[in-house]
Parts: C-alpha cells; sequence; structure tokens
C-alpha cells in the first residue's frame, strides 16, 4: 500500500490523518500553516498510527525527524531541529517519571524516532549520532546531580530505560529481610515440627 493510499484509509476514521495529503511524494499538513517536506524512506503503513491521535504538528515533526534519519549529510538548521526535538521528548520524558501526568501517549509518539536512531543500520547517520549526543549529554547532566530527573541508562544500544537505583534500593533492601525473616520462620516450624513428632512417636 503506498502512502497516498494508506492515509486515505486513515483518514476514514482520524480527523487528525484528514489533515494531511501527499501529492507527488510531498507530505503536506494544513493546520495552522501550512508546512511540506518530501517522504521518500518512510512508510506510513508501518508506522503505528496513534501518531495521529496527537497535535498534528507533532505529528509532522516525527515523521520529519525519521526521514532525517536517512539523510547522509544535514544542514546546520536541520541539527538544530533534531537537538531540539530530542531534548523537548527527553524534558517531556522526565516529567511523566516526576509526575506522573497524562502525556504518555504523547510522549510515546514522540520517542519513536529516538528508538529508530539505535537500529544498526542507521546509528552512524548524522541524525542519530546527534540524538545519540543529545541523550548522552542529558545523561551526564543527571549523574552529575545538576538534574533532578531520573537516570536514563542506554543498556543495549537499542531501548532507551529508565532505571532509578535510589529509588529502589530501600525498597529491594526491605524485600530481601523480609524474605530472609520467612527463611528463619520457616526453619524455626520445622524444627519444632520434627522435634514434635520425634517425642510422640
Amino acid at each position: 500500500m503506498s502512502n497516498e493510499e494508506y492515509l486515505k484509509y486513515l483518514q476514514n476514521y482520524n480527523d487528525n490523518a484528514k489533515l494531511f495529503q501527499i501529492q507527488n511524494n510531498i507530505l503536506i499538513l494544513n493546520y495552522n500553516g501550512t508546512f511540506k517536506m518530501p517522504i521518500t524512506h518512510i512508510n506510513l503503513s508501518e508506522l503505528n498510527p496513534n501518531i495521529f491521535n496527537i497535535d498534528p504538528r507533532e505529528t509532522f515533526q516525527i515523521i520529519y525527524v525519521l526521514e532525517l534519519l536517512y539523510k547522509p549529510n544535514l544542514a546546520e538548521n536541520e541539527i538544530n531541529f533534531i537537538t531540539n526535538y530530542t531534548q523537548k521528548y527527553l524534558n517531556l520524558n522526565d516529567n511523566i517519571l516526576d509526575n506522573d501526568n497524562d502525556d504518555k501517549d504523547r510522549v510515546w509518539s514522540l520517542s519513536i524516532p529516538i528508538y529508530k536512531a539505535y537500529d544498526p543500520m542507521l546509528i552512524e547517520t548524522p541524525a542519530a549520532i546527534t540524538i545519540s549526543n543529545v541523550i548522552n549529554n542529558h545523561s551526564e547532566i543527571i549523574e552529575s546531580g545538576k538534574g533532578k530527573q531520573k537516570r536514563l541508562v542506554l543498556e543495549n544500544k537499542n531501548i532507551p530505560t529508565i532505571i532509578d537505583e535510589e529509588d529502589n534500593l530501600p525498597i529491594n533492601m526491605e524485600k530481601a529481610g523480609f524474605i530472609s525473616l520467612l527463611f528463619i520462620v520457616a526453619a524455626v516450624i520445622a524444627t519444632i515440627s520434627y522435634i514434635t513428632y520425634y517425642i510422640i512417636s
């Protein structure tokens, strides 16, 4: 299914999708102005349709950054856009971790190009390197204690995961102490039962 066909199909049940159109492989958004970009690498049918449930301008930005991931060279304004986009995503993600607000679907959608940047096929492209640099800088700020956010760790170079070791440590210690106590009580009960059984026998 071509991008034009898929977009028309999506427009049957998604009002935001109706704000988009594709002409000669140019994606056009008519929403508080007109925005255009060539769409040559991205197959819209392979993206989760939920990205069309958020603000249409952010949907456009998601597709734009995905397209930039395939470019061998970037202009300065494109690098700046990717930097600002990634920083916005990180800030929103931090805000969700701290406040558990209702932006989870929005942040999940914005994360799509971030995760895509760690695709082995794209990881050496200028856009992917820019995203990685912003994330690493963000992590360094948090590690240094200058930021109040939870620490973002890239464990397997593919998926960013959130780890807050300081918050989890007391819980883990409590669980460990409780389990040890159970073992001791079980051992005492077993011993008493054995002695009672032996005396009765």
